[in-house]
């Protein structure tokens, strides 16, 4: 159509009226009707793939990948873990045995006493120092869990430490018992040295003016009471000496008796 000026609306502006926008481009194949079977669009190839299916086919692979070197990684931790603890286990086992061998051998030859200087209650302490626990039976094997080896673990452990103290109790016992007997050996010396002075004085009274067959023997008998008679009673007297003394005179007197036929 064209208006009074001259203008043909459409055609005079080089748009075709046929032109459709919403249809199909069409080329000089005869047998082309016009559809489109998509085999010209992008995503019509199953064999491409875009860059977005690409990088989250990538990513899923990367995370796949890094879970299961945590897996290894973990699995291979709790296996030397494991490991640990057998070794931990059976080192406290060997050590436990090795404190209760050093204990019997401490009991054997530390209390080893004379049980006359032990009163009531050392008596008593002696008796439960000699008792030595048995030993539980403890077991380390690989079979075991984790939670079973670590409480076996500290049950050797802490039997292990009860030796130790055991054995330390025995050690102070018997530095005890050492100083008691050697207090209550200086007190039956003295005491011995006393008795043995008596006698001594009586036995040369008795003695005096009788021919004994060893002459010598009274002399020296006098002799030693004079020896003697400064430790007497003496709190800071030479135990040794008093005891060589004593050992002295009991033998003197002894000879002279044999000599006077008394």
């Amino acid at each position: 159509m064209v208006d009074d000026d001259g203008y043909d609306g459409i055609r005079s502006h080089g748009v075709d009226p046929d032109w459709n926008p919403f249809s199909t481009p069409r080329d000089d194949d005869p047998d082309d009707i016009g559809w489109d079977d998509g085999s010209e669009t992008p995503h019509a190839n199953p064999s491409r793939m875009s860059r977005k299916g690409v990088a989250v086919l990538t990513a899923c692979t990367l995370v796949i990948a890094v879970a299961g070197i945590g897996m290894v990684i973990t699995e291979s931790r709790l296996n030397v873990r494991h490991d640990q603890l057998v070794s931990e286990c059976s080192d406290a086992v060997a050590s436990m045995n090795r404190n209760r061998e050093r204990l019997e051998g401490l009991v054997a030859v530390d209390l080893n006493v004379d049980g006359s200087v032990l009163d009531g209650k050392r008596a008593g302490r002696y008796e439960s120092l000699r008792t030595i626990r048995r030993a539980p039976s403890i077991q380390c094997a690989a079979t075991l869990r984790n939670r079973q080896l670590e409480s076996n673990t500290a049950k050797a452990r802490k039997q292990a430490s009860a030796y130790v103290e055991q054995s330390k109790r025995v050690a102070a016992f018997r530095k005890e018992y050492d100083k008691t007997r050697s207090e209550k050996s200086r007190r039956d010396d003295m005491t011995r040295l006393s008795s043995d002075l008596r006698a001594a004085r009586d036995l040369l009274d008795r003695t005096a003016g009788m021919e004994l067959s060893v002459p010598y023997l009274r002399s020296r008998l006098a002799d030693t009471v004079e020896q003697a008679e400064p430790f007497d009673g003496a709190d800071d007297a030479d135990q040794r000496r008093v005891s060589a003394l004593a050992d002295t005179l009991e033998d003197l007197m002894g000879q002279i008796r044999e000599n006077a036929g008394l």
